[in-house]
């Protein structure tokens, strides 16, 4: 999947393609939280912008009882309905920052489909409505080219609007294209505490609220008024944080079948997570079981990481794509170290993961699981050595990375090259990972100034 933006935040123009893990990287205020947010925007909401069910086919369900789809036809069109869908999300971008509308007056945000990035399932049925109402079937035999589409009650009895058709078929038809986000946002160690207060600054005003005898007033309408104040992916990581004990009812693939996983990322947080009966979050760490730390009694690591604790123990399914807006955030460089392993392993299981970070710590261990992608003793030992596991290890393949930065580029709107804020494309290869530059820079002076200092010289 390759992504085009146009003047989104400072981001003048760029374009990424999505891999099993993506990597943005670079300095502060160089437009990688923007490109996360838009992103995460879209794949939560494609599904409201983009119609596969044409009025035709509608009418002739209710007319006849039963339609058909072409899958053939259909797949010819998908370019051309995606960017549609991209047309209408481009309108919607305000809301998902809670900016002004005239601040992304001239963005755009486009997704390029290839018919090869298609994946339709060979065979599925499934039927809409309640346990007891069953009103819609949706049938497509094993590799048949026709979806079929057929009444099960009396059109009279309809209740289901004519959009949740079109958004249960294009889920299925665009379910591998168009992955399943869930994003930790930067402002997650905030959320962790946060929450509390939302919720006692709700109760305050329904307090104050209700001794006032004014029909069309609505406090609740008020204390959401002011989450929209939120961009989506912080308002979301702020709901989650409220919903926990709900949350935590269901299980994982990953806590079914990788729990080895979960005890590692324990290791990281140095301890474990728990719901007391008041849905409030706790923490006892590793070192006194007895401890029970509230999120704003525990260290900024452990409210970091909350989030991500409970998305793998109970959210997570494959082929998800797990965005991660700098997840070095409140980490000591061992346990950077550590998150960049567990998320290549998440890779490795079925996760797609998207990150943007400016941690030189989580880009080395990334080259360094693609260094040691090799048959060789050495590299066996070493990592016998230094405990890193099989299932840990990158392919090239499977990796994309790019730097924002400044660079020479032509906008369409422009004549000439100007120099702007864009996406550099990283090199990245078996023998040396990922290509960085601005962090080797970075550390070439950083070396040279110490061993200056020591040796009491400075060259010219």
């Amino acid at each position: 999947m390759k992504i085009r933006v146009k003047n989104l935040g400072i981001m003048r123009q760029a374009e990424f393609e999505l891999g099993d893990l993506t990597i943005i990287c670079g300095e502060n205020n160089t437009g990688k939280t923007y490109l996360a947010y838009a992103l995460y925007g879209f794949l939560k909401t494609w599904n409201t912008n983009i119609n596969m069910v044409s009025d035709q086919v509608m009418n002739t369900l209710m007319e006849n009882g039963s339609a058909e789809l072409n899958i053939d036809e259909l797949i010819k069109k998908i370019p051309e309905i995606v960017k549609n869908g991209c047309n209408k999300y481009q309108t919607a971008l305000a809301g998902i920052f809670a900016s002004s509308e005239s601040r992304f007056s001239q963005s755009t945000f486009m997704i390029d489909v290839e018919h090869k990035d298609i994946q339709i399932p060979r065979s599925f049925k499934s039927t809409l409505g309640s346990a007891n109402n069953q009103q819609f079937e949706i049938i497509r035999e094993i590799d048949s080219s026709i979806i079929r589409i057929s009444l099960l009650v009396d059109k009279g009895n309809i209740d289901m609007h004519s959009d949740i058709i079109s958004r249960f078929i294009s889920r299925i038809i665009l379910q591998y294209f168009l992955p399943k986000a869930f994003i930790v946002s930067t402002e997650r160690t905030g959320a962790a505490i946060f929450q509390n207060e939302l919720d006692i600054a709700r109760n305050r005003l329904l307090d104050e609220f209700s001794k006032m005898k004014k029909e069309t007033f609505n406090p609740i309408r008020l204390f959401e008024d002011i989450l929209t104040g939120y961009a989506l992916p912080v308002k979301e990581n702020i709901d989650f944080i409220r919903s926990l004990s709900t949350i935590k009812t269901k299980d994982s693939f990953i806590i079914k079948e990788h729990e080895e996983l979960l005890s590692d990322f324990n290791n990281i947080v140095g301890g474990s997570y728990s719901i007391d009966d008041a849905d409030e979050p706790f923490f006892t760490p590793k070192s006194n079981n007895k401890l029970k730390l509230t999120m704003g009694e525990a260290s900024s690591s452990v409210r970091s990481l909350l989030i991500l604790e409970y998305y793998l123990k109970h959210i997570a399914e494959p082929g998800d794509l797990l965005m991660i807006d700098e997840p070095e955030i409140n980490l000591h460089p061992k346990n950077q170290r550590l998150i960049a392993r567990l998320l290549a392993r998440l890779v490795n299981i079925g996760i797609k993961v998207f990150i943007t970070t400016h941690s030189d710590y989580i880009v080395k261990e990334f080259n360094s699981l693609i260094m040691m992608n090799q048959d060789k003793p050495y590299i066996k030992r070493l990592m016998e050595k230094y405990s890193y596991k099989q299932e840990e290890l990158l392919s090239t393949q499977k990796v994309r990375a790019y730097i924002a930065d400044r660079s020479l580029i032509k906008a369409e709107d422009n004549k000439r090259k100007t120099r702007d804020f864009t996406l550099i494309n990283a090199n990245i290869d078996d023998e040396s990972g990922i290509e960085v530059k601005s962090f080797d820079n970075d550390i070439n002076e950083m070396n040279e100034i110490q061993d200056a200092i020591q040796f009491g010289e400075v060259d010219d």
